[in-house]
């Protein structure tokens, strides 16, 4: 695949809203995740704060390799890079939560084995109320040309 032009991509990209959707962790599931995780004891209903990503990812209404497609890289080579978690409050179990999205940035860098694309995009997660928290993700796209 030819790498497309970084200027084309962010005018075509940032800003991008995501489709979007909702998540809800059951009872069981929390208590599964958590013990997976050997997580210290959390009061009953209350979510791990990994689920404000597993949550919002599942919510964002678009697969994974959506964001392959839309820098035109093989979805094979991604690699997922920073995550930055906000909670504003806690998340409960059994409780609906919606997820609203967008891209943020598109970055391109040489590192060590050559060019890579760097697209962030961040989701926000909102109960009946308000917004309770949000991630930000960056995928990173090694490139196989240096256009």
């Amino acid at each position: 695949m030819s790498t497309p032009d970084l200027e084309l991509l962010r005018a075509k990209l940032v800003g991008m809203p995501l489709p979007g959707g909702s998540f809800e962790v059951p009872a069981y599931r929390a208590w599964i995740s958590h013990a997976a995780m050997n997580s210290p004891p959390i009061p009953a209903g209350t979510l791990h704060p990994v689920w404000i990503l597993l949550g919002s990812l599942q919510g964002m209404g678009v697969p994974m390799d959506y964001f392959a497609h839309l820098v035109a890289a093989d979805p094979s080579t991604a690699v997922l890079g920073e995550i930055t978690v906000e909670q504003y409050r806690v998340l409960e179990d059994s409780r609906t939560y919606s997820v609203v999205g967008r891209i943020s940035n598109v970055e391109r860098r040489r590192g060590r084995r050559g060019m890579l694309d760097f697209l962030d995009f961040q989701l926000e997660v909102f109960d009946a109320e308000q917004r309770v928290a949000s991630s930000t993700q960056t995928f990173i796209f090694p490139r196989q040309d240096t256009a």
